[in-house]
Formats: structure tokens, sequence, C-alpha cells
């Protein structure tokens, strides 16, 4: 699974931003991109933390449709995804929907908090909501019937 790069902007887009701007702006001048850090360890498949983000992510699949939440469940919202530098594993939920604008939903765990968020993008809209924190432990297959 490859990790979604931080989105950063094209340098060739920051050099002709000058040309395009209207007149009587002042142009800035061109920011130096960082270079893109090389993949971490947790985005390798055959890393520990990839597989088992994996096994968390096929667990956290009960929880989450295309449609969003199993009916039934709330879960706690975050403004934003935990800071990147916190983010020890990653994974995407398994889809199992034929719905063609649902959602996807990534899971990112955050190392020292101890917990798991789920990004959930897409929808008729393009929404995107977080989720978290969740607990690692979190299961919502049914039990006797009942939601875990």
């Amino acid at each position: 699974m490859t990790p979604a790069r931080p989105r950063r902007p094209l340098p060739f887009l920051l050099a002709v931003l000058p040309v395009l701007a209207p007149v009587g702006v002042a142009a800035h001048p061109p920011v130096p991109v960082e270079a893109v850090p090389a993949r971490p360890a947790a985005s390798r498949p055959d890393d520990p933390a990839t597989v088992w983000a994996e096994s968390l992510a096929r667990r956290y699949a009960s929880c989450f449709t295309a449609m969003g939440p199993v009916e039934g469940r709330v879960f706690p919202t975050a403004a934003r995804e935990p800071d990147p530098q916190r983010v020890v594993a990653r994974a995407d939920l398994p889809v199992n929907s034929m719905v063609s604008d649902g959602y996807r939903h990534r899971l990112l765990v955050d190392g020292p908090g101890n917990a798991v968020y789920v990004v959930q993008v897409g929808g008729f809209a393009g929404a995107r909501t977080v989720y978290g924190p969740l607990p690692v432990d979190l299961s919502c297959a049914p039990r006797d019937g009942h939601g875990g």
C-alpha cells in the first residue's frame, strides 16, 4: 500500500504564478519546495507495523460502510487528522461495496496517543470526516445479535 504524500505546490506552478498574477498584485518569489521524505518504514508491505495496521483495518471494516459508520454506531469526530509525525501506521479499510459514490476509509494509528483515527472521504459531495480518537481494540462485529 502506498501512503498518500503530503500535498505540496508543484515547482512549475510556483514558477508561473508571478506571470498569472493580476496586474497590480505583487508577485511573490517562488517558494523552495522541500524534498519529499523517503517512505516511512510503516508503509512497506513487509513491515510489522503495516501488517498490524492492515489487521486493524480489517477489524475496523465492520464499523464502517460505503454509506458511513454502521447503523446504530456513533463515533467521536476530530477537527483534523493526527500530526503526521505521530502516525506510526496506516492502512485503507477494505471496500466491500458496489456504491460508486460511497465513502472510502483510511485508518491512521497515532502511536504516542495509542489511538486510531479513521478518515472518511468521498460521497456525493466529496465530504471529509475524521473519526477519532478511537480505541485500538474497537470491534463492531455483532455479539449475540447486538453490536459490539
